[in-house]
């Protein structure tokens, strides 16, 4: 009689544990699935690979395919805007 009941508590708690684990997994999934992906940019001028929303964004030369050349620093960009005139 006592086993019956130790049994149907160790069921109750294997039953709340794996709740518990799922509803956390499904949290988790949730979140990750919401952030978006971040974009990296290199730059023009000494080719460090920075985050396309932090680089500094100047227009490229009209003779070129490239619509825009991004550089890490405004620095960088005025020091290549110097090297190309």
């Amino acid at each position: 009689m006592p086993f019956r009941y130790v049994l149907i508590a160790g069921l109750i708690c294997a039953a709340i544990i794996f709740i518990k684990r799922r509803r956390y997994q499904m949290r988790n999934n949730r979140a990750a699935g919401t952030r978006a992906p971040i974009r990296m940019v290199r730059c023009a001028f000494c080719g460090v690979h920075i985050a396309n929303r932090e680089a500094v964004r100047l227009p490229a030369n009209p003779d070129q395919n490239r619509s825009e050349r991004y550089y890490c620093s405004l620095d960088h960009a005025k020091q290549d805007q110097l090297h190309r005139d």
